[in-house]
């Protein structure tokens, strides 16, 4: 997969399309494009990025306006820590401060680093008391450190990996994201939809494809089938029914 993905590479190098810049920390992403794509409320992710007169921004994206692959990235890893863990943005705050202080070199620690999460009982998994879970990060061959209490480490076996839906080239590091095809966020998730900054212009596809789940869910609301949007695309009809289901799930959040 990845040897295909090098070419790739080589190609849009040579070619130059995004005027040598990394197309993953490139603003093409509005709040709402971004929050659709997530299934993240807009206002939440807006007071992520930018703050709000109460609390200061948690994120730091480049652009005031809009948002780049990685800040997208860096918003799933907060959702996740808030919705699932229960971590509190002031603990957020002081954590993602330690992670930019342990790893100076990165331009985007939140999306780059290896971040996993331990519960108090020493079980990776679903944390539902505030406080009780520790965030773990690590980046190449850096010991994996414990940012929520000095520097102690941890069995890696128990830990829960928070980019367990991100794929990484060996080459470049981050590359894609799988996001949540409906508002369950289950480890098992199927993973048919992708978003790549270097396909459609960083909007979610069809995985190993260039067709946008856009285009798919306008064909079936204008009355097509199913099995007619299969068989024209050349696709399964589940990748279809997935496609549909996850535009489906977007619309209604918007």
């Amino acid at each position: 997969m990845w040897e295909n993905r090098a070419t790739k590479e080589q190609t849009t190098t040579s070619s130059d399309i995004y005027g040598g810049r990394d197309p993953r920390a490139i603003p093409v992403y509005t709040y709402r494009e971004a929050a659709r794509c997530l299934n993240i409320p807009p206002s939440t992710l807006k007071a992520w990025a930018a703050g709000q007169a109460n609390f200061a921004a948690v994120l730091t994206p480049a652009d005031t306006e809009q948002l780049s692959f990685f800040n997208l990235v860096e918003a799933w890893v907060v959702y996740d820590l808030r919705h699932r863990f229960h971590f509190s943005l002031q603990s957020l705050r002081r954590l993602f401060d330690q992670l930019r202080r342990t790893f100076p070199g990165l331009t985007h620690p939140i999306a780059q680093a290896d971040l996993s999460v331990l519960d108090a009982s020493g079980e990776g998994g679903h944390v539902r008391k505030v406080g009780r879970a520790k965030l773990f990060a690590r980046h190449g061959q850096s010991s994996l450190l414990n940012l929520s209490k000095g520097d102690q480490t941890a069995f890696e076996t128990v830990l829960h990996d928070l980019l367990e839906r991100v794929e990484k080239s060996p080459a470049s590091g981050i590359a894609r994201l799988h996001p949540f095809i409906t508002r369950e966020r289950a480890s098992h998730a199927p993973k048919t939809i992708v978003v790549d900054p270097t396909v459609a212009f960083g909007k979610p596809v069809i995985d190993g494809t260039g067709i946008p789940t856009a285009a798919v869910f306008q064909l079936f609301n204008a009355g097509n089938s199913i099995a007619e949007i299969a068989e024209d695309y050349d696709r399964t009809p589940n990748e279809i029914e997935d496609a549909i289901r996850y535009e489906s799930v977007r619309s209604k959040a918007a």
